[in-house]
């Protein structure tokens, strides 16, 4: 079981130009911001695995960035709460077009993570972050799976390469499931398999019923043989 303790404050990612304004807004609402400037570097924090309780969004920033970074942003919202907002030209003060409640309850969780990873043979297509009609695929397969993501065997370099598409071929839903790349094993490591580990961003509720699924009867097969 991969066990991960949240002890670091929970962040809430604000996207915008004017940091100043929300500082204000923000100073007796309990919640720590950490601004950024654009939406290429919100997907690069938000792939760092950062503890993020949310994200509050300038619609004229997100309006103003390229399609495909729009799309991914988009994809988080099914697992981070997204809270609109927009500052005013005439008063320059933040007006909140979704209510902050969603943030707050993102806060009451219980700080920790419980992930059950169990080894698998799954077949998959994977297409770089810019290809969500997966025009372009590779071939890999599925050694290890969670809810929360897989390793993914491969020989190829996605050093420059932050998110992917893949697609389960044993799963009867084959929708393209958006991934943030965490981590990377390159060839030629003693006793290590190359491939890289993925985060599940986008998934459809019954793909991860599916999971669930191959999860536990997996594990019961592994109980089983080892009394």
């Amino acid at each position: 079981m991969d066990l991960e303790t949240q002890t670091e404050t929970p962040t809430v990612l604000v996207l915008t130009y004017h940091s100043e304004a929300y500082v204000e807004r923000l100073a007796h609402t309990g919640l720590v911001p950490r601004f950024v400037t654009d939406l290429p570097e919100l997907l690069e924090v938000l792939g760092s695995g950062v503890l993020c309780t949310g994200l509050i969004l300038d619609v004229q920033r997100v309006m103003r960035a390229d399609r495909v970074s729009r799309d991914l942003l988009f994809s988080y919202a099914d697992t981070v709460p997204i809270v609109r907002s927009k500052v005013e030209r005439a008063t320059g003060l933040v007006i909140f077009i979704d209510s902050l409640e969603v943030l707050h309850h993102s806060c009451r969780g219980t700080g920790f993570r419980a992930m059950v990873r169990v080894p698998v043979k799954l077949n998959a297509l994977l297409s770089e972050g810019h290809d969500p009609a997966m025009a372009q695929v590779q071939r890999l397969n599925i050694l290890d799976i969670s809810l929360g993501g897989c390793f993914l065997y491969t020989m190829e370099n996605f050093d420059d390469i932050d998110f992917v598409h893949i697609r389960i071929m044993e799963l009867e839903n084959k929708l393209p499931i958006l991934c943030n790349i965490r981590w990377r094993q390159i060839w030629g490591r003693e006793n290590v398999l190359p491939g890289i580990g993925v985060k599940f961003v986008s998934i459809k509720p019954d793909q991860l019923d599916e999971i669930r699924e191959k999860i536990k009867e997996t594990s019961s097969t592994r109980y089983s043989s080892s009394h």
